[in-house]
């Protein structure tokens, strides 16, 4: 069935998708013809995936929607609406440059190097990992993670990824290690950047009212029906939570933690030029070139992820090519911010930042008090002393508020 009265039954390689404009934007829909099965995308699970897999490639404003539903039972309970098939929608140059001029000075500093990015760090590449993983004391724990080895050659706790740089902005959840709602170590180390990029922010969640309305409006409800506190929420936004990546190239995952009947509000600001960089969607074959003032609504909760950057300018006198664009601490040749704006589905359970705060002094007190933390000490020391200096280091980095999540 047409999905439109002027669509029209198009190709794009294997592809098949009916194509239609309204005004000046492209819409899609696809048939399912030439999507992966879900074994077939299972394979790109936590790995990269170059260009040459995507049969369509935005560059212009689009709406792309997932084939209807084939289920037979799901059928009988009526027609599943064109926005809850919404895959994306992207528009050119909506975001004034003041404001992506304001996030590039507020947010750079946020994309801090992190090691726990999981599978969107992509495969393990001993020499990404932090460095006492590496000269023989890696512990894989899968594909995409792993552990390593203590001095005394015991098996640390904590799980590590390739290293990226990638921080967190903005307000992050309690969790069983650390019990109670919080800003994030970089927003509480930067109230003035926080403040600062709220008209940016704001810009966004605009867009995304207009792009995905039926999406916004339940993320709205989320957060306004005393389900977020507003001391929470960023500014005059259904946002939370802020995801800052820098020249990052993620590998194939799912977002995870956010509020389900979201969606994903992506933009990039971008400094020094670089090809590539396509956004996509490895089982519907569909990437779109995000670029400084553009905005992507996607549905994050599919699998998605990044094409390699390549600089354009060449490199430095004397220098060959620039450095290894997968590490994190090298100079790439160009610079790209990502920035991911969403609302954490666990804020619904915050009180307000002074009843928060006490929950932090009672998680203080409790266990890093000096005596407390003398106490711990001696009791574990004969057994293994050095895991426990490593324990106790890891609380108080995460009391000090410079976890990043």
């Amino acid at each position: 069935m047409k999905p439109h009265p002027t669509a029209e039954l198009k190709m794009f390689g294997d592809l098949e998708a009916w194509e239609w404009f309204e005004g000046e934007i492209r819409n899609l829909e696809l048939t399912g013809k030439g999507v992966l099965a879900d074994f077939e995308e299972s394979k790109f699970q936590g790995c990269f995936v170059n260009e040459d897999h995507y049969k369509v490639i935005l560059e212009e404003d689009c709406d792309v929607y997932m084939p209807r539903t084939q289920d037979v039972l799901a059928l009988f309970e009526g027609e599943e609406s064109a926005e809850n098939r919404l895959l994306l929608s992207f528009r050119k140059n909506v975001v004034p440059k003041e404001l992506t001029d304001l996030a590039w000075d507020c947010l750079e500093s946020a994309a801090a190097v992190s090691d726990n990015r999981g599978m969107a760090a992509g495969p393990l590449v001993e020499k990404y990992l932090r460095s006492n993983a590496q000269n023989g004391r890696l512990v894989p724990v899968g594909p995409n993670r792993a552990k390593y080895l203590l001095p005394d050659g015991s098996v640390g706790s904590t799980t590590i990824a390739n290293r990226v740089r990638s921080g967190i902005m903005g307000n992050f959840d309690a969790s069983p290690r650390v019990p109670y709602c919080r800003q994030t170590g970089w927003s509480a180390g930067n109230p003035g950047k926080t403040k600062g990029v709220i008209p940016f922010l704001e810009a966004l969640d605009s867009c995304f009212q207009r792009q995905a309305p039926n999406h916004w409006v339940a993320q709205k409800a989320f957060v306004d029906d005393n389900k977020i506190h507003p001391d929470w929420t960023l500014g005059n936004t259904v946002f939370t939570t802020v995801t800052v990546n820098k020249d990052w190239q993620t590998a194939v995952h799912q977002d995870a933690g956010d509020f389900p009947g979201g969606y994903g509000n992506l933009s990039v600001v971008e400094r020094r030029p670089y090809k590539g960089g396509y956004t996509g969607f490895p089982k519907y074959k569909i990437a779109v070139n995000v670029r400084t003032g553009d905005f992507l609504a996607m549905n994050v909760h599919e699998w998605h992820g990044n094409t390699r950057m390549f600089p354009v300018l060449p490199p430095p006198e004397g220098q060959d090519s620039w450095e290894d664009p997968m590490n994190p601490d090298a100079d790439h040749g160009f610079d790209r911010l990502s920035i991911v704006c969403y609302a954490r589905y666990g804020m619904r359970e915050c009180e307000g930042k002074e009843k928060e705060h006490q929950k932090y002094l009672k998680f203080k007190e409790s266990y890093l008090s000096s005596k407390e933390k003398a106490s711990y000490l001696e009791r574990v020391r004969q057994q293994d002393a050095k895991k426990a200096e490593e324990e106790i280091e890891y609380l108080q980095v995460l009391l000090e508020e410079d976890l990043s999540e």
